[in-house]
């Protein structure tokens, strides 16, 4: 096949202040930044990464650690070529056939600028309509594609134009709305231009993560982020409204990747979360308008994220040695322009990156004066963001579930469990409340019904309370004997009241003072030869 040289790609880890080259999975999960870079001896061609807040300089520092890195991995390919003797073939490239052109140029070039730069009318029925007879229509729309590509190009090159009349740094207007949905648990509306996004936040608890079963075994997660574009947010019939796009899935892992090191941990916000971003409509970069939805949806449902995070679209559009950067890209920008640079962060640095393009690569210097850019973006965005929600909420909704997490001494799991699961049973059927237990003595109790889980923390700390010799307890009568009665301080943990210390006289009769479910006060005067506690209700009363 034609072939224009060998590309190369690495990843790249920040340890210890230091770049290290294709970390172990151990590694990367303590690097403050992950990227994954490939590149051709000229420029770089590919970026993913994510990070914890780094610098602009660190991120460029670690492009070009991985740029260098990976020539030998080029030189290698090289060695394999050279050996391999291969001979290439040749091919006919696909064209556009020079008549279709002319005609289009001469009959509807003028009219194609107009829809371009004036907002005119469409003429692509028009034309497709006056030549379908001739040429296929995929034929008739390339060629139409071919013009609009060009006036597009041309204008913002030469005459520093861009279609919708923005300067090349100016960000289209914002709109910017939370609890937008009043039943949800948090709920915001974030639009730049014509691109639309509703980010819808669910609570839940621990034992609602998502699973994940992988060839590295199962795992779970406790912050997801779903990402949806239906196709008539951008006016057009689509078969995938059943089922996830690539483009979805891609699009809603990058800004899940923007946000996952913001959320508190288990122990600092003890629910799962769930974000879905609907797009609702789109003219570019939606994925970085759920980034920025996203950020404020959580903070409306009161998750306690350790930065807000603002996201924004990088464009270029190259020709020879000229070039114009632009920011906040939209749909045209997009399609006929050379670079998609999506760049995420807080105000401290950058959380996630994504770059794609269709040169044969960008340069380290274009792509450094494009993340300087998208810094004064971003940080303009996040104080929009910020005039509307300047923190996150202290409380969540009243919608959500009530969640309490205690922690207990790992001998105690299984007096909680009970035997064939008794005792965690009849505290959910009892409380109403979902009880979670984990290995390490984590038990996390969640209802949205009003006192359960109150109820159920009270039955689990019953469980595991510590009773002492000399204490005086509240205790239920669980059997009557001829010599004394036998009473429960906590579900595991009983003694005996001897008839001698049932009271100040005789007692002849214990079923004359007591009934079995009565509640008396004791206190633990020690234990008999065999550990058992023994207790006095005459001295607790005294």
């Amino acid at each position: 096949l034609p072939f224009e040289g060998p590309v190369s790609g690495v990843k790249v880890s920040l340890i210890n202040d230091e770049f290290k080259l294709n970390p172990s999975d151990n590694l990367e999960g303590q690097s403050p930044l992950n990227m994954f870079i490939s590149s051709t001896d000229d420029s770089v061609t590919m970026i993913e990464a994510e990070g914890d807040s780094v610098s602009e300089n660190k991120v460029i520092s670690a492009i070009e650690f991985a740029y260098n890195e990976s020539k030998k991995l080029r030189d290698l390919q090289r060695d394999f070529i050279k050996e391999s003797r291969v001979s290439t073939f040749e091919y006919t490239p696909y064209v556009i056939p020079e008549e279709l052109l002319s005609d289009i140029e001469k009959n509807f070039l003028s009219k194609i600028e107009k829809f371009i730069w004036e907002d005119g009318e469409n003429p692509n029925t028009e034309i497709i309509e006056l030549y379908k007879e001739t040429y296929s229509e995929n034929l008739i729309n390339d060629a139409i594609s071919y013009f609009e590509k060009k006036s597009c190009r041309k204008g913002i090159i030469e005459n520093k134009k861009r279609p919708d009349k923005r300067g090349m740094d100016d960000i289209r207007n914002l709109y910017i709305d939370i609890d937008i949905l009043p039943r949800t648990h948090g709920s915001a509306i974030f639009q730049r231009g014509d691109t639309q996004v509703l980010s819808v936040v669910t609570l839940a608890s621990e034992k609602q993560r998502q699973t994940i079963e992988s060839i590295y075994g199962e795992e779970s997660k406790k912050y997801m982020h779903h990402y949806n574009f239906p196709g008539w947010s951008v006016g057009e019939l689509s078969r995938n409204i059943y089922y996830p796009s690539r483009r979805d899935i891609g699009h809603g892992a990058l800004a899940e990747r923007a946000l996952e090191r913001q959320i508190p941990s288990i122990e600092e916000f003890p629910y799962a979360i769930r974000v879905v971003s609907e797009t609702l409509s789109s003219n570019g970069s939606s994925s970085m308008a759920s980034v920025c939805g996203s950020t404020l949806a959580l903070m409306a449902a009161g998750v306690s994220i350790k930065n807000p995070i603002s996201g924004i679209a990088m464009g270029l559009v190259m020709d020879d040695d000229k070039y114009e950067i632009l920011t906040d890209i939209q749909g045209p920008e997009d399609h006929f322009g050379d670079m998609d640079f999506k760049v995420a962060g807080s105000e401290k640095g950058i959380t996630a990156l994504q770059m794609d393009n269709k040169l044969k690569g960008i340069s380290i210097p274009i792509l450094k004066e494009a993340l300087e850019r998208a810094q004064i973006a971003r940080h303009f965005i996040l104080e929009k963001m910020l005039e509307v929600i300047p923190e996150p909420r202290l409380s969540i909704s009243k919608y959500a579930p009530k969640i309490e997490i205690i922690k207990v001494d790992q001998k105690d799991i299984g007096s909680i469990i009970g035997s064939g699961g008794k005792v965690i049973k009849e505290i959910i059927e009892k409380s109403g409340a979902e009880v979670f237990i984990s290995d390490d003595g984590n038990v996390s109790i969640t209802s949205d019904v009003d006192g359960a889980v109150e109820k159920a923390l009270s039955m689990v700390m019953d469980i595991v309370k510590e009773v002492e010799i000399g204490g005086i307890y509240t205790a239920k009568v669980v059997k009557i004997t001829t010599f004394g009665i036998f009473v429960n301080i906590t579900p595991t943990i009983s003694g005996l009241v001897h008839v001698s210390e049932m009271a100040d006289k005789f007692v002849k009769d214990p079923n004359v003072l007591v009934k079995v479910g009565d509640e008396v006060l004791v206190k633990i005067i020690g234990r008999d030869e065999n550990g058992k506690l023994k207790l006095s209700m005459k001295q607790a009363k005294d």
